[in-house]
């Protein structure tokens, strides 16, 4: 298998690419028609080379040509050819994560690809990004107990290390050897929830410093109580 994957990046000219940090974006079963819209507008690092890893459902000639054509110089490969491919250089980002997959990441239940591929990103201390701006949003009708569980799971996702962002990560030097963040750097972020509303205002205002993250659901209350949110 590994010798069928670089013989293809020879006929592609992408050998060199391999030098390259990766960048494993895992995209779901479940497609919406927007979804090569907003994979579009991603700001992809130059240190990085994009792999998306399509289950074997969307893995096909159609996706793997939109994939190229929105992302110059990368690979589209299937989920299980991913397992051998895995670079020790490498983030991966889940640019629409489901619910079912942060409960289960929050709970360490591993029992489908995307739980496992984690589990073993967390082994490796490979960085795990999931964009936010991709989080399925609540439609207002779930009960307020299932939204603050929901909340609660972010929250652990932040916890375990997972950056909840809205773009991939910006270029970053080569740097031997790489500093590990101090307890002390990661207990300053704060994830703010629909229940920290009622703490940390100034004059209506919702002040969020460098790091911080504010879930949907906070968000959408803010603008209803028309708290200003901003950040420094």
């Amino acid at each position: 298998m590994v010798l069928k994957v670089i013989s293809r990046l020879e006929e592609e000219h992408l050998l060199p690419l391999l030098q390259r940090k990766a960048c494993y974006l895992m995209l779901p079963e479940r497609w919406q028609d927007d979804y090569f819209k907003r994979l579009g507008s991603l700001s992809v690092p130059c240190d990085l080379q994009v792999i998306s890893v399509l289950p074997k459902a969307r893995y096909n000639d159609y996706y793997i040509q939109k994939l190229k054509e929105l992302f110059p110089g990368s690979l589209a490969i299937e989920q299980e050819q991913a397992w051998e491919e895995q670079r020790e250089e490498s983030v991966t980002v889940f640019p629409f994560p489901s619910r079912a997959l942060v409960a289960k990441t929050a709970l360490c239940l591993e029992d489908s690809f995307e739980t496992r591929w984690i589990g073993r990103c967390f082994s490796q201390g490979q960085k795990v990004i999931m964009l936010q701006s991709g989080m399925e949003p609540f439609s207002g009708k779930e009960p307020k107990a299932y939204r603050t569980k929901i909340e609660q799971y972010i929250r652990t996702l932040t916890d375990f290390g997972i950056e909840l962002s809205d773009q991939l990560p910006a270029p970053q030097p080569r740097r031997e050897p790489a500093a590990k963040p101090s307890a002390e750097s990661s207990a300053n972020k704060r994830v703010i929830t629909e229940a920290d509303l009622a703490f940390g205002l100034t004059e209506g205002r919702l002040v969020l410093h460098q790091g911080d993250l504010i879930t949907m659901l906070a968000r959408e209350k803010a603008a209803e109580m028309g708290i200003q949110i901003v950040r420094e």
